[in-house]
């Protein structure tokens, strides 16, 4: 790989995603001022987007922007209008003052591929609310947030050339601001009543169709990959029992009191954690990335940068070894406490 010919550009439609369930609906104004405040972090000073994608700094979040929702202004659902309700001039600034009776908000910002004329998604927050069988939806779902976040937001900041050979790339230096929002959202959620379990991943539009996987799986089951629809059957059919449960390991997984006081009873177990080593003599990409909150919960990343598991075009960059391998010693230990669905 020489200077000549690397481009650091992720391939498309690839997202740094967070989930995470409630098994009680937490406070909704408190809720919309937190992602009020994660959004506007995340974005004022995000990495201008590559040019192939047709995203430009103007998608950069300002005051006078408009944001969009499923392809409209911005908007939140309430159970009071039952239906939808016009958001204000201001865009993000809804978040501020969400009724306290809001059971549902979907905001994103999109922009339209230059190639492929399709709406493409830059970001997106969405909260669900706990959903009850139907007639024509079998699946019992529990309150839920998931964010998404192209990572095209997120580019390495510095390459790193060999002293020697000037040709030759020895390392890439990530962009922290992507562990920096996930750290914002831990402070969120590691603070809230009711958050049981979560998710942190790098994922495809492809794998969860922009997120509407978590949401209502039987509209998209064509669209996902079998293995996810098998995951979500299973989850969602699992009923209250899936409070005792993780989902999937991933890139980052958050456990809510009660999982990780079955993990880790005594405390001892996270120290095993942080001192795990796919290959002693192998310098490591990134030491594991660990947070005990207050309240019991734990958080628990196979590396520091949720970036190390994207896949950029540049041979060496992305699917780095080491995260994986710690994601499958990961998943031996889930199973031998027995929290893994």
């Amino acid at each position: 790989m020489t200077k000549a010919n690397l481009k650091l550009i992720p391939l498309k439609n690839e997202y740094v995603s967070l989930v995470f369930y409630f098994s009680t609906p937490p406070d909704m104004p408190a809720l919309g001022r937190a992602m009020h405040r994660l959004i506007r972090c995340a974005l004022e000073n995000a990495h201008p987007p590559a040019a192939d994608l047709d995203l430009y700094p103007e998608d950069i979040l300002s005051p006078r922007d408009p944001i969009w929702v499923l392809g409209g202004p911005a908007q939140i659902y309430s159970h009071t209008v039952r239906g939808i309700a016009p958001g204000n001039e201001n865009g993000l600034d809804i978040l501020l003052d969400l009724p306290a009776e809001t059971a549902r908000m979907a905001i994103s910002r999109e922009r339209r591929d230059s190639e492929t004329k399709e709406w493409m998604l830059i970001w997106s927050i969405n909260y669900t609310p706990p959903a009850e069988p139907t007639g024509t939806e079998y699946f019992a779902l529990d309150a839920r947030l998931q964010a998404h976040f192209h990572v095209t937001l997120f580019a390495p900041e510095e390459v790193v050339w060999n002293e020697e050979d000037p040709d030759i790339l020895d390392a890439v230096n990530y962009d922290p601001r992507a562990r920096a929002l996930v750290d914002g959202f831990l402070d969120v959620m590691g603070g809230m009543d009711g958050v049981y379990t979560g998710n942190v991943e790098v994922v495809y539009e492809s794998e969860t169709a922009r997120g509407l996987y978590y949401s209502n799986p039987s509209v998209t089951q064509r669209k996902i990959p079998w293995h996810r629809q098998i995951e979500h059957a299973l989850w969602a059919n699992a009923g209250d029992d899936r409070h005792n449960f993780v989902r999937r390991v991933s890139w980052g997984n958050f456990l809510g009191p009660h999982i990780a006081k079955r993990l880790d009873p005594d405390g001892s177990w996270i120290e095993k954690f942080k001192c795990y080593r796919t290959n002693p003599n192998m310098e490591y990409v990134g030491e594991q990335w660990s947070r005990r909150f207050e309240n019991g919960s734990l958080f628990l990343a196979v590396s520091e940068n949720p970036l190390h598991v994207s896949q950029w075009d540049v041979p060496g960059i992305g699917l780095i070894q080491a995260p994986w391998i710690t994601a499958a010693w990961l998943h031996r230990e889930f199973n031998k406490a027995g929290i893994l669905l």
